[in-house]
């Protein structure tokens, strides 16, 4: 759920079960933060995999490879992503930072505080709560560029290969119309098995994979922004029924795509 304009990010009250508690191996340009409050999950950030039991605070870089695998049969937790373009706003040399909560436990204390604060102020919804909700993601990136921010580390590929860079440009219009593999790997004169491989390895993830999640992305800026119908923006965004958007976005968010819009519209302004 979209708060507003003024503090674009989305707010995610988890309560999963069954497959909707294994998060796939993904990236987003937004900065997440997750507070695990019921449950236990694996978690691979980068390579790195670690167990969260809850209480837990995680912070995932933006443009970060993460997975969630679940411990426990119930998972709950609190998420938050602050979109990439409003930290960058405030922090100009935002792409050359990190943030780690490592051997900063205070630090991660207070986060764990103002995200239980924003979920109960959305479940209790006083007077002004979007205000509120604003003003504790404000101080959230205060408290990350004061106390936990580190150089962002060097990747071990300094530079994507040109012809998956151009690709990823290429799908960024692309993706709402029917594309191939294929298509790409004829156009710079490679076989399927090689590109699949290469882009895997720029990426961390399949062509299809990389593809079916930009989709589910931009479909959610339309959940949130506009009022179209589900079909409608399931077909505007490259999925052949709404049927197979809701499976991809219940696989990526959690939620269906209708209970994610109904709770995002609950958090807009009143007039």
């Amino acid at each position: 759920m979209r708060l507003n304009a003024r503090f674009p990010a989305m707010l995610l009250l988890q309560n999963l079960t069954g497959q909707a508690r294994t998060i796939p191996l993904h990236w987003h340009r937004s900065l997440e933060l997750d507070l695990l409050t019921a449950g236990s999950l694996d978690v691979t950030v980068a390579g790195q995999t670690t167990t969260l039991t809850a209480p837990a605070v995680l912070v995932i870089n933006t443009a970060t490879l993460h997975a969630m695998t679940p411990n426990t049969a119930r998972i709950q937790a609190i998420t938050l992503l602050i979109s990439y373009d409003f930290i960058k706003q405030a922090l100009p040399d935002y792409d050359d930072l990190a943030f780690d909560l490592q051997g900063r436990s205070a630090t991660a204390a207070r986060l764990k505080t103002c995200l239980a604060q924003i979920g109960e102020w959305y479940r209790q919804r006083p007077n002004g709560y979007q205000l509120l909700i604003g003003e504790q993601i404000d101080y959230i990136l205060y408290l990350l560029t004061t106390q936990a921010v580190v150089p962002r580390p060097i990747q071990p590929t300094t530079q994507c290969d040109y012809r998956i860079q151009a690709t990823l440009t290429s799908l960024d219009t692309a993706y709402q119309f029917p594309v191939s593999m294929r298509r790409y790997a004829d156009r710079y004169h490679l076989t399927l098995t090689y590109f699949s491989r290469l882009f895997h390895r720029e990426t961390g993830q399949s062509f299809r994979e990389y593809l079916l999640n930009l989709r589910v992305e931009m479909a959610q800026k339309q959940l949130s922004q506009t009022s179209m119908k589900i079909i409608d923006i399931a077909l505007a965004n490259g999925f052949g029924s709404a049927q197979r958007l809701i499976a991809a976005f219940e696989k990526l968010y959690g939620l269906s795509p209708t209970r994610y819009r109904r709770q995002e519209r609950a958090l807009r302004p009143t007039s």
